[in-house]
């Protein structure tokens, strides 16, 4: 998913437990969410945090300055 600007790119990995924050305009990794994280990744609109979500309904959300995660919780999903 690329944030709101442009400038990265964050994919996620099953294989390696990582989410990868990718530089658009070098094509570099810049930064590397270690964990249990992988899944489905989404900016916020104005791009100042990350969220994750896991396969085992974790979702993460990280401030996307310093990469420091800020909260995880479980979510029950319902579908009606």
């Amino acid at each position: 998913n690329y944030s709101p600007d442009g400038k990265y790119l964050a994919s996620s990995s099953w294989e390696v437990n990582t989410i990868l924050i990718w530089d658009t305009l070098k094509w570099q990794s810049v930064q590397t969410l270690q964990g249990d994280i992988w899944g489905n990744v989404n900016y916020s609109p104005d791009g100042k945090y990350l969220a994750s979500g896991c396969h085992d309904k974790t979702v993460r959300i990280w401030e996307t300055l310093t990469w420091q995660k800020m909260q995880t919780s479980k979510v029950q999903i319902v579908f009606a």
